[in-house]
C-alpha cells in the first residue's frame, strides 16, 4: 500500500535547500544524505592524539564470513553535532553523548533493543533507529524523548540474532534531506517492509510505502520468485531519488516524493551490501559504480569517497580518481590514477582537499589531494588496532577501531586522555531468594532463556552470578525498567546476559515456546487467560514457570485453560507450573525424508499456513555443509534440530535457534562438501539418524551413538572386518523401533 499525506503546513516546512551541516559538523553516517563521506571543511594541518575511549568489542548481528555484505555493526559508527559525539551501541541498546574536546559522557538513553546504526543529528534533535522496531526523537542536548514512531504494524517481539528484537526492526538507517526524515522498517518482505518519510519535527507520515515486500520478479541470477528490498544498510537520499540498501542484495530506488518504487536490479549477483554513496546521476556499491536514473553498471569502484565531481579509492601507493558527470554518468567516464609517495592502505573520508586514510597496521594518514596528479602525504598519526570508521568535525578527526576503541585527534598537543571500561560488580546476597532457588533446582537447562516479569534487581543479579540463562525482564514501570538498565549496565551484565523492556506482563508480545524458565517476581492476580498467556511463553519439554499461591488454586485455572500437558507441583509459598513433552499434534523429522520408510510426510499437524517467524539468526553457517553439495537435510526431533557440517554435527534449540553444542567430526561430510552441483544425500542417502534419546551417526568404519543433550559420544558400532583385517564402511542408516 502506498498512502500520500499532505497539508499545507507540512508542504511549507519542506524547503528546496538540502539538508546541509554547519560548520564542523558531521551529523549523519558519512556525513550527509548522499552518504559520500566528503566535507568541504577541512581540518587543522597538524592533528594530536587527544582521548581514547574503550567500548566493549561489538556483539554484530550477522558473523558469517559469506555475510561480510551485512558486516553494518561490525564496530561503531559515531556522528558529531557541535560539541557532542553521539554513539549507538548494538550491545546495551542505547545511544550515548560523549563530548568531543575530552571523551566525557554526558547522557545515555536505552531503546529496547540493539542500536546498530548510526544515529542522524537535526536542529537541536536527535534520530535514531532500534532494533525494537522504534525510531526516536531525541533532544540533542539532553537525550530526552520528543517522541517515537513504530515501523511495523504491532509490538510483536521474535528472537533476532540472538535478542529479543522486533519483528520489524528498525534497519533502514535514518536519513534527512530536503527536512524530509527517512527511514524503514523489516528486513523478511514475506513478513512485510514499509519505508517511511516523516516530518522530523512531529514524526507523522508524509508518505508509506508498504507494498513492495513481496513483488514477483526475476532475481539476479536468473531465478523468477517473490521477492522485494530487504532494508538492512543506510538509507541514502538525493532530490528524487532514495537509495535503500537491501542487506546482501541491490539496493532498492523509490522515488522520495510519493515513495514509489523505481527498481532494484542492477548488474551482478554479487551487487549491494549495506552501503551505497550518490552523488548526482550517480550512486556507488558494492562493487562499482551505477547509474541513479536506471541502476546500471558504469564502472568499477569500492571502498571510495564521493564528491559531486569524482570518486576516490586509494590503494596503498595507488589514487583513482574517477570523474563523475551528472549529466552523462550512464557512459562512465576513464578513471584517472595519481602516485602517493608511500603506502597509505585505503581512504576512508574527505574533509577539504585531503584525504583519511589508514593502514591495517593502524598508521593513519592525510593525503592531500589539491594537485591531483602530484598528491602528497601531508600529517601521519598511528591508532591501536585496524582503522574501521572515520569522521571529521569540530577540528577534530575521530577514528574507531575494529574492537570497539575511538580516537581523537585535535588541533593543540596535551596529555592524552584515556577512557577505560569501568565495571562495577553486581552485588548478590549470600542467601539465596525463594524465586531464585526455584528457578536454579527446577530449570531443566541453565543456560537457556529465563523471563523475569518484574524488575527485581536482587532477583536478576542473583540469577546471572549463579547461572549462565539470557534472562530477560518485563515490568509496565518505565522508571522500574530505567534503574535496571543502568544498574546492571554499569557491571557489564546489560545487554549481554540481561534486557529489559516496559510491557503489562501479560500483553507483553513475547513469543511462544522461549522460556526455559519464567518467574513472576511480583505478586499478581491470576485469571485463566493470564494463565495462558504465560504458558504460551514457556519452552516445550520443560519449561517450567514460577507463580505465587497454593497448587490447587492454579491447578484449577490450568483446567479453566485447558492447558494440554501441564503440570504444577507446590514448592514452600510457590506453584510450579511445567510445560511437558512435545506440542500436541506435533511430529519429528528423524530422516532425510522424514522417517525410515522415506515417506517424505510430516504427520505434524500444527504446522500449517499462514507462517510467520520465530525467530531468526543463531550460530554462524560457516561451517554448514554448501547447499549445492546436497548435503544432509536437518533432523527435527525432541524439540533439538540436528545440522551437519563439512567437519561437525551441531544441536539448535528449535525454539529459539540457541547453539546447544556442536560435536568436531573430521571428515563427517565430506562426500556433500561440493560447492558444484552433484546428488548428495539424494544418492547415497543420509548419513546419521535422529530420535528423543540418541543420535546415530555414521563416521569413517564406524556407527556412532550419540547422547542428543550433549553430542557426547555412548556407544559405537562396526561392522564385522574382512579376511584382511579391513573393516566395510556402513553406507545407509535408518532406525525403526528398536532396530537400527
Amino acid at each position: 500500500m502506498l498512502r500520500r499525506i499532505t497539508s499545507c503546513l507540512l508542504g511549507a516546512a519542506i524547503t528546496l535547500c538540502c539538508c546541509s551541516a554547519q560548520a564542523a559538523d558531521w551529523p549523519m553516517w558519512k556525513y550527509n544524505a548522499g552518504r559520500t563521506a566528503a566535507s568541504p571543511h577541512a581540518l587543522p594541518a597538524t592533528l594530536h592524539l587527544q582521548w581514547e575511549r574503550q567500548l566493549p568489542r561489538a556483539r554484530q548481528a550477522w558473523r558469517d564470513k559469506s555475510n561480510f555484505m551485512l558486516y553494518f555493526d561490525a564496530s561503531y559508527e559515531p556522528i558529531v553535532a557541535g560539541k557532542l559525539m553521539f554513539v549507538g551501541s548494538m550491545n546495551n541498546d542505547s545511544v550515548t553523548a560523549y563530548a568531543t574536546e575530552t571523551g566525557a559522557e554526558k547522557w545515555r538513553f536505552y531503546t529496547d533493543g540493539p542500536v546498530r546504526f548510526a544515529p542522524v543529528a537535526y536542529k537541536g534533535k536527535l534520530y535514531v533507529g532500534s532494533d525494537d522496531g522504534y525510531l526516536y526523537c531525541l533532544d540533542a542536548l539532553t537525550g530526552t524523548l520528543v517522541w517515537k514512531k513504530r515501523g511495523g504494524p504491532s509490538d510483536h517481539r521474535v528472537l533476532g540474532n540472538g535478542r529479543l528484537i522486533s519483528m520489524w526492526p528498525l534497519r533502514g538507517a535514518p536519513v534527512i534531506h530536503n527536512d524530509v526524515l527517512y527511514c524503514a522498517a523489516g528486513i523478511w518482505p514475506f513478513m512485510g517492509t514499509f519505508i517511511y518519510a516523516l516530518d522530523p519535527a512531529t514524526g507523522k507520515e508524509i508518505w508509506a510505502n508498504s507494498g513492495n515486500g513481496a513483488r514477483w520478479l526475476t532475481q539476479p541470477h536468473g531465478a523468477p520468485s517473490f521477492a522485494g528490498v530487504a532494508p538492512q544498510g543506510y538509507i541514502a537520499a538525493t532530490d528524487n531519488t532514495l537509495l535503500v540498501p537491501s542487506g546482501r542484495g541491490a539496493p532498492g530506488a523509490f522515488n522520495t516524493e510519493t515513495g514509489a518504487f523505481l527498481y532494484n536490479q542492477v548488474a551482478g549477483k554479487n551487487a549491494g551490501g549495506y552501503a551505497v554513496s550518490v552523488a548526482g546521476n550517480t550512486f556507488a556499491c558494492r562493487p562499482g559504480l551505477y547509474a541513479r536514473d536506471t541502476g546500471k553498471g558504469i564502472g568499477k569502484a569500492q571502498n571510495g569517497v564521493m564528491t559531486a565531481t569524482a570518486y576516490y579509492t586509494v590503494q596503498g601507493a595507488e589514487l583513482t580518481i574517477t570523474p563523475l558527470d551528472a549529466k552523462e554518468a550512464s557512459k562512465g567516464n576513464e578513471p584517472k590514477a595519481g602516485k602517493i609517495p608511500q603506502d597509505v592502505g585505503r581512504a576512508y573520508i574527505k574533509a577539504g582537499n585531503v584525504l583519511y586514510c589508514a593502514k591495517n597496521d593502524g598508521t593513519v594518514s592525510a593525503v592531500d589531494v589539491t594537485d591531483l596528479e602530484s598528491p602528497s602525504v601531508a600529517w601521519q598519526g598511528s591508532i591501536e588496532g585496524k582503522a574501521w570508521t572515520m569522521l571529521a568535525a569540530d577540528e577534530r578527526l575521530f577514528v574507531v577501531n575494529e574492537a570497539g576503541r575511538m580516537f581523537c585527534f585535535g588541533p593543540r598537543q596535551s596529555k592524552v586522555v584515556k577512557h577505560a571500561i569501568n565495571r562495577q560488580q553486581s552485588k548478590v546476597s549470600g542467601n539465596s531468594s525463594i524465586h531464585a532457588s526455584a528457578v536454579l533446582k527446577n530449570c531443566k537447562d541453565l543456560t537457556g532463556y529465563c523471563v523475569v516479569l518484574g524488575a527485581d534487581h536482587n532477583l536478576v543479579a542473583e540469577l546471572s552470578a549463579r547461572s549462565k540463562l539470557q534472562i530477560i525482564v518485563v515490568d509496565p514501570r518505565p522508571q522500574a525498567v530505567a534503574e535496571l538498565r543502568r544498574t546492571l549496565d554499569a557491571s557489564g551484565l546489560y545487554g549481554d546476559r540481561v534486557s529489559a523492556f516496559v510491557a503489562d506482563p501479560f500483553r507483553s508480545g513475547l513469543p511462544p515456546y522461549l522460556a526455559n524458565a519464567l518467574v513472576l517476581a511480583a505478586p499478581q492476580k491470576l485469571s485463566a487467560e493470564r494463565l495462558s498467556a504465560l504458558f504460551d511463553v514457556l519452552r516445550p519439554y520443560g519449561g517450567v514457570a514460577i507463580l505465587p499461591g497454593a497448587k490447587n488454586e492454579i491447578t484449577t485455572l490450568v483446567k479453566a485453560a485447558r492447558l494440554q500437558k501441564a503440570t504444577t507441583t507446590e514448592v514452600g509459598n510457590l506453584c510450579l507450573l511445567q510445560r511437558n513433552g512435545s506440542l500436541p499434534g506435533s511430529a519429528p523429522w528423524t530422516h532425510q525424508y522424514a522417517d525410515a520408510a522415506n515417506s517424505v510426510v510430516s504427520k505434524d499437524k500444527r504446522v500449517k499456513p499462514p507462517f510467520g517467524l520465530l525467530w531468526f539468526g543463531g550460530p554462524a553457517n560457516d561451517q554448514v555443509l554448501p547447499r549445492h553439495g546436497h548435503g544432509p537435510n536437518p533432523e527435527v526431533v525432541g524439540g533439538r534440530i540436528f545440522i551437519e557440517g563439512a567437519h561437525m554435527l551441531r544441536c539448535l534449540d528449535a525454539y529459539t535457534g540457541r547453539l546447544l553444542w556442536q560435536r568436531q567430526l573430521e571428515g563427517v561430510g565430506h562426500y556433500y562438501d561440493n560447492t558444484g552441483h552433484h546428488p548428495g544425500a539424494n544418492n547415497i542417502g543420509s548419513n546419521y539418524a535422529s530420535l528423543e534419546d540418541a543420535v546415530y551417526i555414521l563416521y569413517k568404519e564406524k556407527c556412532l551413538k550419540l547422547d542428543p543433550a550433549t553430542g557426547a559420544t555412548e556407544q559405537e558400532f562396526t561392522l564385522p572386518a574382512d579376511k584382511d583385517g579391513t573393516r566395510p564402511i556402513f553406507g545407509s542408516l535408518r532406525v525403526e523401533g528398536d532396530f537400527l
